[in-house]
């Protein structure tokens, strides 16, 4: 049999299932650092059972960061990554515990993303127990905050990166199911995100005294729109507003202002205007402004967009050729969301994403799910298949 073949046949999906549905009854939302340090022994765990040499990387805020390093008999450096974290609070668990329906697992993080690093482990287990090791060298980055734009464990990531001087990143976030066939991602939005805190002045509404923080935070918000709608790529939004002050009565002008606005980028052209948008609203150019002042406190962030290069269309046509063999449709796209992709983009290293499950849900912890069956066993089998391909065809 041909190694696609191979893989389709190995594939264990009861293996699979009982692993995932463990690591979905576990709670780890970011910053729960013991659900995540859980999570990231039994990864260790099970990459020492293939003989790859793990370190942990500990940070008492967010938990363990997890890499493992497997050498072998080409020249291609790879690096193969995902994130333990979830966005869900502690005991969520208890309310939607793993259960399946039909053919689908639903549970917590199933598709955001233990499912895409189970399928990663899996495939790297297939290849070792083979004896086939066609990469010099494969580095597993597993990190713990990713839902919160990577920004702790970043700096390591990158670090490490350029450390094991890789050539190729893979990343398996999931894939969405009604794409039929192969969908990979060749290309991601930014995000960037701050804090606009609006200062007033309380006085008494009837009276027509004071200023209000309230008005200003709108009309600002509402200019701050009107500047992202010029630009097709750009997006924005607006969440955690809230207005009051020392009197917090309903006949009182609000002193303070606030809310919470996040901006995606397509372009870097366009990552690199959200400061002068921001600035723009400084002034008060409103009547109902007037004596406010702002302050704007960026807090999240994550490197800028990417978009296909020469080096990121050559993989995805490696992808394409696998897809071929398996008999299956093969597309590409560019992602609204963003991921640690965006790190190996910023350091040079071309970076194919979606390389998990089919999946769907994402973030909603009733409805978060992947496919089983034949489109779970497919995808192992590709993703097996392009890390053949990748090692054996890449030029470096």
């Amino acid at each position: 049999m041909s190694l696609l073949q191979q893989a389709y046949t190995w594939f264990d999906e009861r293996r699979f299932v009982e692993m995932l549905m463990r690591l979905s009854a576990i709670n780890s939302g970011t910053h729960d650092t013991v659900g995540i340090n859980t999570k990231v022994d039994l990864y260790q765990e099970w990459l020492r059972s293939l003989g790859f040499e793990t370190r942990l990387f500990p940070s008492t805020e967010y938990g363990n960061n997890l890499a493992a390093v497997g050498e072998g008999e080409g020249k291609v450096a790879l690096a193969l990554f995902g994130h333990v974290d979830t966005v869900y609070p502690v005991g969520s668990v208890s309310q939607h515990p793993p259960r399946i329906e039909k053919d689908q697992l639903y549970g917590l993080g199933t598709s955001d993303m233990h499912g895409g690093n189970l399928l990663l482990t899996e495939a790297l287990r297939f290849l070792v127990e083979r004896n086939l090791k066609p990469y010099g060298k494969v580095l597993v980055l597993l990190n713990n905050d990713e839902e919160w734009a990577s920004m702790h464990s970043r700096p390591w990531m990158q670090r490490l990166l350029l450390e094991h001087a890789i050539h190729v990143g893979l990343e398996f976030e999931s894939q969405e199911e009604w794409i039929r066939g192969i969908n990979v991602t060749v290309g991601r939005r930014s995000q960037s995100a701050y804090h606009l805190t609006v200062r007033g002045k309380e006085g008494h509404a009837g009276l027509g005294e004071g200023i209000s923080a309230v008005d200003a935070l709108l009309f600002k918000l509402l200019r701050l729109r009107e500047l992202v709608a010029q630009y097709e790529g750009m997006s924005i939004n607006i969440t955690g507003l809230f207005g009051g002050g020392d009197g917090m009565h309903y006949t009182t002008r609000a002193g303070d202002a606030g809310a919470t606005v996040s901006f995606r980028a397509t372009s870097p052209q366009e990552y690199f205007k959200i400061g002068k948008l921001l600035n723009r609203i400084v002034a008060n150019e409103e009547p109902e402004e007037q004596g406010s002042e702002i302050t704007i406190t960026p807090f999240n962030h994550t490197p800028p967009p990417y978009l296909p290069t020469p080096q990121i269309s050559h993989l995805a046509e490696l992808g394409r050729s696998v897809a071929e063999e398996l008999g299956l449709p093969f597309t590409t796209g560019l992602k609204g969301s963003t991921s640690d992709a965006n790190a190996f983009a910023d350091v040079g290293i071309p970076v194919l994403a979606s390389l998990g499950p089919m999946g769907g849900g994402d973030h909603n912890a009733t409805e978060e799910h992947i496919l089983l069956g034949d489109p779970l066993r497919e995808k192992f089998a590709f993703v097996v298949g392009l890390i053949d391909r990748v090692c054996a065809l890449w030029k470096m």
